[in-house]
């Protein structure tokens, strides 16, 4: 599975399309409560992410890891002998969510594993200084192969005001 290159931007919001029921008002896409800046520093700012792979046969897998984000990117590290590695292997569809939903974000997206020596290095310098745990930079040890998880829909919404504020987000991928 080759790494696709994407460039870092800003994210296009749109009002989620959803029932009635859920009392999401029509408004603008623009008129997002909660922006994207603010969904990218609790990205930037998490210790914890919650990671939704799936099992070959379909099954779901969740599971915490720890990552970084940057350039409109989440990084996160795993075995390939682990679940999740084994799992990305066979389907890279993911979900990724934080561990609050009062001011909710939500990733869906694809994960590839990353193979370019410079960004690789760049993603562990970050994730040094987030865990202060050192990840040795090289792409022979299976033990710490790096995801990037690449986005192609973001959800966040204020748990205060959820109908007023779900907004999704495209990521337009080049």
């Amino acid at each position: 599975m080759s790494e696709p290159q994407m460039a870092a931007h800003q994210p296009q919001p749109q009002r989620a399309d959803l029932p009635a029921e859920f009392g999401v008002q029509d408004a603008a896409a623009t008129s997002a409560k909660l922006p994207w800046d603010i969904a990218r520093q609790r990205l930037v700012a998490a210790r914890n992410y919650w990671l939704a792979s799936m099992y070959p046969d379909g099954r779901i897998h969740i599971i915490p890891v720890w990552g970084v984000w940057l350039d409109e990117v989440f990084y996160f590290t795993t075995a390939e002998s682990s679940q999740k590695g084994r799992n990305l292997a066979a389907n890279p569809n993911v979900g990724l969510h934080l561990d609050s939903a009062e001011e909710m974000v939500s990733l869906d997206g694809k994960a590839y594993p990353v193979t370019d020596q410079a960004l690789l290095e760049r993603v562990f310098a970050a994730y040094e200084v987030k865990y202060d745990y050192h990840l040795d930079p090289d792409l022979t040890n299976p033990s710490y192969r790096c995801y990037q998880l690449l986005p192609h829909v973001a959800f966040t919404w204020l748990e205060s005001d959820i109908g007023g504020s779900i907004t999704r987000w495209h990521f337009r991928a080049t």
